[in-house]
């Protein structure tokens, strides 16, 4: 079949989905075209999509914390940091958890799509580190009835095509507790007894892989998720996650 032909269909398709099921900007209640792709209308998108500053010179080059005009990095000095490098994607605002938890309490999976923009600057950079596999992040199973949708899955499935390679879920939660309910303290010992690698999995060659996450706000799971990977044979880990809180945090 023509591939123009196909697209149009597409369009028409979704021309028609819009007319019969329209689609309204989660923030002002607006109907809005854009609201069917990225959850917000236009003008909502442009008044809040705040894209993080990975490449500001005031940052840390592998945790990208804001160095204050200090010459060392205090979240790079405060822990042994197991991951290469970091990037985000949004800075994580009131605007970013409540779209979250639409997700993930609402199974409004078109919100994913917002928590995948920003991916266009740093893909580059990505594909540079020639990374051989993306690892997401994995919830207990007990979620996964209540919530069949995650702020990554349109991160992973595009990456996974705009780098050409695959998504590996190795690793399984074994906690049925969430890093969110715990205080700053007791996040770093969770997330040491948190994860595993599945049985059967195993890596070869110590490829660098690439780690998905939702959140990023002490680090301590993408940390210690990093370290268990190069334990079990990677050779390098690079973390991306959709959103880093940066406000009333303690480093």
């Amino acid at each position: 079949m023509n591939l123009k032909f196909i697209h149009k269909l597409e369009r028409y398709g979704r021309s028609l989905l819009q007319f019969f099921l329209p689609q309204y900007c989660e923030i002002c209640g607006k109907e809005d075209s854009s609201a069917e792709i990225t959850s917000l209308c236009k003008d909502c998108l442009k008044e809040n999509l705040e894209k993080y500053p990975n490449d500001d010179p005031e940052y840390c080059k592998i945790c990208r914390t804001f160095l204050s005009g200090e010459k060392d990095c205090k979240y790079c000095e405060s822990r042994n940091v197991f991951f290469e490098t970091a990037y985000f994607l949004l800075r994580r605002k009131e605007i970013e958890k409540n779209l979250m938890n639409q997700l993930k309490l609402n199974n409004k999976k078109h919100c994913s799509v917002y928590f995948a923009m920003g991916l266009g600057p740093i893909l580059l950079k990505i594909r540079a580190l020639k990374p051989l596999g993306i690892v997401p992040v994995p919830s207990h199973k007990s979620s996964w009835t209540k919530r069949p949708y995650f702020a990554t899955n349109c991160l992973l499935l595009r990456l996974a095509r705009k780098l050409q390679i695959p998504i590996l879920p190795i690793l399984e939660k074994v906690s049925d507790q969430h890093q969110s309910t715990q205080n700053r303290k007791d996040r770093f010992f969770h997330a040491k007894e948190a994860f595993q690698l599945k049985k059967n999995a195993r890596i070869i060659n110590k490829p660098t892989l690439v780690l998905i996450d939702d959140v990023f706000t002490t680090g301590a799971s993408s940390n210690e998720i990093a370290r268990l990977l190069l334990q079990n044979g990677a050779g390098s880990v690079v973390v991306i996650s959709t959103t880093r809180k940066t406000e009333g945090i303690e480093i």
